[in-house]
């Protein structure tokens, strides 16, 4: 499953900002932060696992090899457009 602060999916779920703060502090999910890396270095939700920029080519191939098949993550960026993609 995927979680995020906004859009929906087949299997992707968006959350108020509140409920995000909730599922995240489970630690078996995985957070991914798919904010460009000069967003990330301003700043980052602690405890982020992974960061990768969804706008870079390589995201998708990265994503697959990064993050395990049956993993629930929840993914942010800045204003939930990138998230949902």
């Amino acid at each position: 499953m995927t979680l995020s602060c906004q859009g929906q999916h087949a299997d992707f779920k968006s959350v108020s900002v509140d409920e995000f703060a909730q599922v995240i502090a489970d630690t078996t999910v995985m957070l991914l932060d798919v904010r460009t890396a000069d967003e990330h270095v301003a700043g980052y939700i602690e405890g982020t696992a992974l960061h990768i920029d969804v706008l870079k080519l390589d995201f998708d191939s990265l994503a697959v090899s990064r993050i395990p098949a049956e993993s629930t993550v929840a993914l942010y960026c800045r204003s939930g457009n990138r998230s949902k993609r």
